[in-house]
């Protein structure tokens, strides 16, 4: 391949045809620079669409507890039903809430209110180290001669980042 040119034009000859370097390299810069342009809005696209999804799916991904299990089920004193269960923490995420469903009928799950005993100083459910953790009781407004474990949905959300809180699926009444 025989370079030649005059001043800053630089030719290459492939197969007897002379392509201008300088136009080839601006041709290719232009390319790269679409193609970056491009999937960057398919991102974007993407992100926009979908940003409800994202906790979920980090949930899923990367989840904050694994193992999750019901240990206990019984009576409380008011007939409702007091949990206790075990976990393993595998994220240093800041503990907010567990989104607690129960399907009563098979018509669907319907959220259902907790009251934990295991509270810090403000009263709050507290969020733990990394590790393996037995909590409860959890007290659960569900009448007890009702209660089966696998009509019990648990969601754990956590804060683990700034952008949105996330949620893992913690337990499927398995």
């Amino acid at each position: 391949m025989a370079l030649e040119g005059s001043g800053r034009m630089k030719y290459s000859d492939l197969d007897g045809k002379k392509i201008n370097m300088q136009a080839a390299f601006i041709v290719m810069q232009m390319f790269s620079l679409l193609t970056f342009v491009g999937l960057s809005l398919v991102w974007s696209v993407i992100v926009m669409t979908n940003w409800e999804r994202f906790p979920e799916w980090e949930g899923r991904a990367l989840p904050v507890v694994i193992g999750f299990r019901v240990t206990s089920a019984v009576e409380a004193p008011d007939g409702t039903t007091d949990l206790s269960v075990v976990f393993n923490k595998v994220r240093p995420c800041e503990f907010i809430r567990n989104n607690v469903y129960y399907d009563f009928k098979g018509i669907g799950a319907k959220s259902i209110d907790v009251v934990y005993t295991e509270l810090d100083a403000k009263g709050e459910p507290f969020s733990r180290v990394p590790g393996r953790h037995d909590s409860g009781p959890w007290n659960i407004s569900v009448p007890f001669p009702m209660f089966k474990k696998e009509n019990l949905v648990i969601e754990s959300v956590h804060k683990c980042h700034p952008l949105f809180l996330t949620r893992t699926p913690a337990y499927n009444g398995n």
